[in-house]
């Protein structure tokens, strides 16, 4: 249990200014088996623990639902009561999947994404359910950072056919030179097994650059 660790770093990021009524935390790692997962579970149980508001811990990887997984069963499940039914964790907000091709049966219901109450606390963890997908529809999750002035901004999107070793990346950086004018570069990489769907655009892959100037024109009046 990592909590006590991570108090102080929670105190910290407590009297930050809120944005949209509440704040976001992202725990990355360069690479599996670093210990992000825990930490980011640690981390949403303090916060749950100290919240007037429920806590949302989503775990950004929709093929093994790792976060979810650790919630639902085994003895640290048990410990915390395990999980409650599912709600839709669309929140009626843009989200930051997509599933390419678009499939209308994966909107039925809750949707693929659904959220879950972990025993009696504030805390909600969330749960796709790739099994819905047919054999040609795959996820795309997306997250984006900017910095506090907002020059900067990175973002990535990664998609995963599940069952298959296929995986699209496409990364971006922008940085706004003025109100007026910014530049960015990015790039698509497709990978995979040629005859599938996303392998079968590895020769669509590409490294890009861009300007953007926009002109505006202010009309003015005379008395």
């Amino acid at each position: 249990d990592l909590r006590a660790d991570l108090k102080e770093l929670h105190r910290a990021l407590s009297q930050t200014p809120a944005t949209e009524g509440g704040r976001t935390v992202m725990f990355m790692s360069a690479r599996s088996g670093e210990g992000v997962s825990s930490v980011a579970a640690a981390f949403a149980m303090l916060a749950a623990e100290q919240a007037r508001r429920p806590v949302w811990l989503i775990d950004l990887d929709l093929k093994r639902n790792h976060l979810f997984n650790t919630f639902a069963v085994g003895p640290f499940a048990e410990a915390m009561g395990g999980v409650g039914p599912p709600y839709s964790a669309s929140l009626k907000t843009q989200p930051f999947f997509a599933v390419e091709p678009e499939d209308p049966e994966t909107t039925q219901g809750l949707g693929l994404f659904t959220a879950h109450r972990v025993g009696e606390t504030r805390l909600m963890v969330t749960q796709f359910d790739a099994s819905r997908l047919n054999g040609t529809a795959y996820p795309i999750a997306g997250v984006t950072y900017g910095t506090s002035d907002m020059r900067w901004t990175w973002s990535i999107a990664v998609g995963h056919l599940p069952g298959t070793k296929e995986i699209s990346i496409r990364p971006r950086l922008k940085y706004q030179i003025s109100d007026t004018a910014s530049c960015w570069i990015g790039g698509d990489w497709f990978g995979g097994a040629r005859e599938g769907a996303i392998g079968r655009l590895h020769e669509n892959s590409v490294v890009f650059a861009g300007l953007t100037w926009s002109f505006s024109r202010q009309a003015g009046t005379t008395n």
